[in-house]
């Protein structure tokens, strides 16, 4: 979706007329945490309906009104509501007891959270572990690497002190803190942030 549009999705009117029930059934849904919203808090109407249904038939009720129900096609990627809970994955019942409607409800439910999940990983709210793995590795070495080259930078200044205690523990403190500011800065390079 280009950065210039303003509206990725569909109003909780709009899916109210498009699904054909009362508005209040739609505020149930969202209360619900049911309704799919792209990050501009407009509704996708595919996958809420996706998830509408497996929520309906996991907990036995229909949230509908009574209302005809046809609904028009819609052509958007899902995505997720960031700011609500998912619902807990359908409860898994023993082999003797799937049939092709507990299939579809599996289904249903899985299609809702990959999507839920693509939508993470495009908001960078969602990163790989490699990614996560390889910052760690790259803040553990900068830490170590500034650390280790403690004693070598103020060898020399120390032996030059000739045994003043008081002055080589002012030079090891400055040493460490100008270390340790050093780490906090990369640490926020890497991080993209600034210290404040």
């Amino acid at each position: 979706m280009s950065a210039k549009s303003t509206k990725q999705g569909i109003s909780r009117a709009e899916l109210s007329r498009l699904e054909n029930v009362e508005r209040s059934t739609v505020h149930q849904w969202e209360k619900q945490g049911w309704l799919v919203l792209w990050p501009d808090r407009s509704v996708d109407p595919d996958a809420t309906m996706i998830r509408v249904k497996a929520c309906r038939q996991g907990s036995g009720g229909d949230h509908r009104s009574a209302k005809k129900t046809t609904r028009a096609p819609a052509t958007k990627t899902a995505e997720v509501n960031m700011h609500k809970p998912t619902d807990r994955p359908p409860a898994i019942p023993s082999d003797d007891d799937i049939d092709i409607e507990e299939c579809r409800r599996r289904r249903a439910y899985w299609d809702a959270e990959q999507s839920r999940m693509t939508a993470l990983q495009t908001s960078g709210e969602l990163t790989s572990v490699a990614k996560v793995e390889a910052t760690a590795f790259k803040a553990a070495r900068l830490c170590r690497d500034r650390i280790q080259a403690v004693p070598a930078r103020i060898a020399p200044r120390i032996a030059s002190l000739g045994g003043d205690i008081v002055a080589v523990e002012t030079l090891l403190a400055s040493a460490l803190r100008e270390a340790l500011t050093a780490i906090a800065d990369e640490f926020a390079a890497i991080a993209g942030t600034r210290r404040s």
